[in-house]
């Protein structure tokens, strides 16, 4: 990682008990037009789930992986990533795993979500209604989690904060916008006017990947996420 998005991310782990949101700004998400929606196909998957037979089972599963990968791409499309995992022919495991490093889902999580999906795809056994019933509560969560990223990424994709110090004074700014029609992200930050600059780009995709992550957990901090979790994430992101 490029020291300068080091000493930006050093700079956010030393600050953030003493971070004050200003305001900001952002608009409605920017969604595809898809005749079914992930939750009409979890829906569908729900009633197959309750019919019981083997068939209805095995249907369930379709509508989950449908559901899931539907609102895969609704998320990357909302964030006009779409296309560059198009362009690149990007795997659902490659998707899975940007949605990993960026902080969404837990990763256990997701990683026995896949072992089940593989179980159920590629070794043609028959599915237990205990597997489904499990399968669909965590396609359900995560679903959840990235309709919340979409609104986290698109009506607050400007985000203004003012750095306190101990008796509550301004003593340093920080901004944090990510632009959705390049896309990037345009940082600045600094103490006692001496602002530092950053554009990182979708090319660097560590750098870009960890802008991601800090600006979810930015938005998580208002969500009465301890200051410690976020510190103990940053560090993993630095490495240090």
């Amino acid at each position: 990682m490029e020291e300068n998005v080091k000493e930006f991310l050093r700079f956010l782990r030393n600050n953030i008990s003493n971070i004050e949101e200003q305001g900001g700004g952002g608009s409605d998400p920017k969604l595809p037009k898809f005749e079914i929606s992930p939750r009409e196909y979890l829906k569908f998957a729900e009633e197959e789930l309750n019919r019981g037979s083997l068939a209805s089972l095995i249907n369930c599963i379709a509508h989950l992986k449908h559901a899931m990968d539907s609102q895969i791409d609704i998320f990357l499309y909302s964030i006009n990533l779409l296309e560059e995992f198009k362009k690149k022919r990007l795997s659902f495991p490659k998707k899975i795993e940007f949605i990993e490093k960026i902080g969404i889902f837990r990763s256990k999580s997701l990683k026995k979500l896949n072992l089940i999906r593989n179980k159920m795809e590629h070794e043609y056994k028959k599915p237990t209604i205990e597997e489904l019933d499990l399968y669909f509560d965590l396609v359900f969560s995560f679903i959840i989690s990235l309709e919340q990223s979409i609104v986290a990424f698109n009506l607050s994709n400007e985000k203004l904060y003012s750095i306190k110090d101990d008796d509550w004074n301004n003593v340093g700014s920080l901004k944090i916008e990510y632009i959705r029609e390049d896309p990037k992200f345009f940082i600045e930050w600094g103490m006692n006017k001496e602002e530092k600059q950053l554009e990182i780009h979708l090319d660097g995709t560590e750098k870009f990947q960890n802008c991601l992550n800090v600006f979810l957990l930015l938005q998580l901090k208002y969500a009465h996420l301890n200051d410690s979790y976020i510190n103990s994430s940053l560090s993993l992101l630095i490495k240090d």
